[in-house]
């Protein structure tokens, strides 16, 4: 029962992307369809809610979060503090060699696009990798392998130009280590310490990180 709480605050989280996701610009909505291969992002978001409550359920009844700490908010600190160190290297990668200029969606429209795609990449990147791997080989250590390398395979996939630079595979380890720490927090504290890291991992490189960018790394450049 405790650990269907998990399963009601995923579907509660979702329904509450959906309310919010029409009051995003229209530029904001486009790309937020981009990560989905033009699919709009309520679609997203309700695809993402069906699989990923299922893959909870799976996970939940086969064992997978059997350790999981009681109560939806344990970990949220921890989840918190860990994503604040890790998020460092990626902010001095960009600093010795940035990234593009438009990477980040700006204000005000991140306050809702970082929330609701956490929700759509928490659940492709992570619930359903290991869902799948866990519910054929019941080896948790497997199952958080195989999914902490999704992420950071698409990322470096999705940027790729043609060829792989030193940056491309520093960014595809860090990735890999802010994926790891995730999963590790999904399979001891469950559900919403992970989602706590990815938001608090966006509030410093998307939202905070990502405005002050544009100062510290393009006006200079543009001016």
């Amino acid at each position: 029962m405790i650990h269907s709480r998990q399963e009601i605050g995923f579907v509660l989280s979702i329904l509450s992307a959906l309310v919010i996701v029409p009051f995003l610009s229209e530029p904001a909505i486009l790309r937020f369809s981009d990560f989905g291969f033009g699919i709009a992002p309520s679609a997203m978001l309700l695809i993402s809610g069906a699989i990923g409550f299922a893959s909870i359920r799976s996970l939940r009844r086969t064992g997978f979060l059997r350790h999981a700490a009681n109560g939806p908010f344990s970990g949220i600190v921890a989840a918190a503090a860990l994503a604040s160190v890790l998020v460092l290297p990626t902010i001095l990668l960009d600093v010795y060699r940035p990234f593009a200029e438009n990477i980040n969606v700006p204000l005000p429209d991140a306050l809702i696009f970082y929330p609701a795609i956490a929700l759509v990449a928490q659940t492709a990147f992570f619930l359903v990798p290991v869902a799948l791997v866990f519910g054929v080989s019941r080896l948790s250590s497997l199952a958080i392998l195989v999914a902490a390398l999704v992420e950071p395979v698409f990322q470096v996939a999705f940027q790729y130009s043609g060829t792989l630079t030193g940056q491309d595979i520093l960014l595809g380890v860090q990735i890999f280590a802010i994926s790891l720490a995730q999963l590790l927090l999904f399979r001891r504290y469950g559900f919403f310490a992970m989602l706590a890291f990815r938001l608090v991992y966006y509030l410093h490189w998307h939202i905070l990180w990502g405005q002050l960018r544009l100062t510290l790394l393009f006006q200079g450049a543009t001016g």
